[in-house]
């Protein structure tokens, strides 16, 4: 089954006008819908978020709710101007939809629900919910959340643009997606801003989170362009890490990040300007290019504790400022290796 609209989503909107505070989301899928049934060409607004569950205890999805192994597929839509505790635009609750070419802009998701929570103000994913993401923009979506939060879901996300959200671009725990060819940039947190402080990484991962980027451009967030803590462990391959206000990378609490033929340049932190490795964490940096990042201590890689452990393999490191350690700054028994690299222009302390 399709419903598409004959004129576009600029001029074909459906606006939620909820009458049932339990039931506010303006389309609900929730019956198994397979990825033959199509939505195309609509803006979804107004919407409230709808509840379910034993007492109602769940509830979210402005927009868009799917339910039930629901797999529809979205296209040329735009979900704006909707807001609920979680999935101010979108919630994916044990489902898998797909959606191409949609834009998700200026949903709130700030509101706790029963469990005191709330989570993805433009797009969450939970309980098993393997989205596809092709073609798409999240922007611009406000309160709690950041634009896309993904919690035991491995969604596949391609040709993505994840920018200007507040709190955070992206969020992964307990899950494994994949991010190809996608743009995470000037995500915030006003907070931060209003004390001229990092907050708003581009990318964080928690509890078993453990993305795969390739090809991806992560550039100008507020916060560390990815950050890894609590036994979280992302990969990074040809991807550029620029100009962050925070670390390019920051690792800790038993995390790993792993960069392969990256480009980290132009980032700045108090440390760590390009990498700040701490408290039992492991970088491995191939391959990569090192530049122009500034702080305080470490230009390039500040690793900080016992157990913290640095691998530098086919790297050029040049260019990096800092007061202490242009290039790499250890201290308290961190372990650095680094092996068949270009000589490093800066110092290491």
């Amino acid at each position: 089954m399709t419903l598409a609209s004959e004129s576009g989503a600029k001029d074909s909107v459906i606006r939620m006008s909820p009458s049932n505070e339990k039931r506010g989301t303006v389309v609900i899928f929730e019956d198994g819908e397979s990825a033959g049934t199509v939505l195309q060409g609509f803006t979804l607004t107004g919407g409230t978020g709808t509840r379910w569950g034993a007492e109602f205890f769940m509830g979210g999805g402005g927009g868009i709710l799917c339910l039930n192994g629901s797999s529809p597929t979205i296209a040329d839509c735009e979900i704006r101007g909707n807001a609920a505790e979680k999935g101010g635009g979108i919630y994916c609750y044990g489902s898998a939809p797909t959606l191409r070419r949609c834009t998700v802009a200026g949903n709130r998701g700030g509101t706790p629900g029963a469990d005191g929570n709330s989570y993805g103000a433009g797009v969450y994913c939970a309980a098993g919910s393997p989205a596809v993401l092709e073609d798409c923009e999240i922007s611009g979506n406000f309160g709690l959340g950041g634009g896309l939060y993904l919690d035991l879901s491995d969604a596949t996300i391609t040709r993505c643009k994840i920018v200007d959200n507040e709190k955070l671009g992206a969020f992964c725990l307990r899950c494994v997606p994949v991010f190809q060819s996608c743009t995470i940039a000037r995500n915030y947190s006003p907070e931060a801003v209003a004390k001229g402080e990092e907050g708003g990484p581009g990318l964080g991962c928690n509890n078993g989170g453990n993305p795969k980027l390739i090809d991806c451009t992560i550039s100008e967030n507020r916060g560390a362009g990815v950050l890894a803590a609590s036994g979280a462990h992302p990969e990074l391959s040809e991807c550029t890490l620029d100009r962050n206000f925070g670390n390019g990378g920051f690792c800790r609490s038993g995390s790993s990040i792993r960069f392969r033929n990256c480009k980290i340049t132009g980032n700045s932190s108090s440390r760590g300007g390009a990498v700040m490795v701490d408290f039992n964490s492991k970088v491995t940096i191939e391959g990569s290019t090192i530049a122009g990042n500034s702080t305080l201590q470490g230009g390039a890689v500040f690793a900080s504790s016992s157990g913290t452990n640095v691998k530098i393999d086919h790297t050029t490191i040049s260019g990096n400022a800092a007061r202490l350690g242009g290039g790499v700054y250890c201290e308290d028994k961190a372990e650095v290796t680094r092996r068949a690299a270009p000589e490093s222009t800066s110092p290491t302390s």
